[in-house]
């Protein structure tokens, strides 16, 4: 069994921001599966696929962000996945719009949804793929940037992004992130 967990804020206010790509690229993967999801006994909704002869788990923490661990946790306690199992997927503001960066471990980084995740899994070493978000326009405070909507410009692009996201989280749990990080660590943007 495979988790890959999506980072965002619940709320259609929410929907459409940086801060929400986690929860868009759950929704191409669920979308291209055919899969609805629906509320899991806990803080959040999931669905289940299957990628190759493994089962996987789509799980969306329906807390706002720097609670994403508890969702995590509740889900764990139901499911008993390893977290060598288990990839988060989010936004990351250092990163330039498009860039792609799978990691096996690591710190937070100061995201606060990974933090949340890393003290209720009591680890440090989960994989992780960030999405960079910033633009070259980037001066406004992080906590207002990330909740801000992507500009016009940008949203030509995301769709090609979180395509391409989607397809590096299934890399993952059919390849591997080792071979998944040397095919799809780069700017998706300046191959597009």
């Amino acid at each position: 069994m495979f988790l890959i967990l999506g980072l965002g804020n619940p709320g259609i206010e929410y929907e459409a921001t940086r801060h929400n790509v986690g929860f868009m690229v759950l929704d191409w993967i669920a979308h291209k599966h055919q899969v609805q999801f629906q509320p899991g006994t806990g803080a959040f909704y999931f669905s289940r696929i299957k990628l190759g002869s493994q089962d996987v788990y789509l799980l969306k923490p329906w807390t706002f962000m720097n609670r994403s661990g508890m969702a995590l946790e509740q889900a764990r306690e139901q499911l008993s996945f390893e977290i060598a199992d288990v990839l988060v997927v989010y936004d990351d503001f250092n990163l330039p719009f498009g860039t792609l960066r799978l990691r096996r471990a690591g710190g937070d980084g100061g995201h606060n949804g990974l933090a949340s995740v890393m003290y209720h899994m009591q680890s440090e070493k989960i994989a992780r793929m960030r999405i960079g978000i910033r633009n070259e326009d980037f001066s406004q405070n992080a906590a207002d940037f990330v909740l801000s909507n992507f500009e016009a410009v940008e949203q030509e692009h995301l769709p090609h992004i979180i395509e391409q996201s989607a397809l590096a989280a299934e890399s993952v749990v059919l390849n591997g992130i080792m071979k998944s990080m040397n095919q799809f660590n780069k700017n998706v943007l300046l191959e597009a």
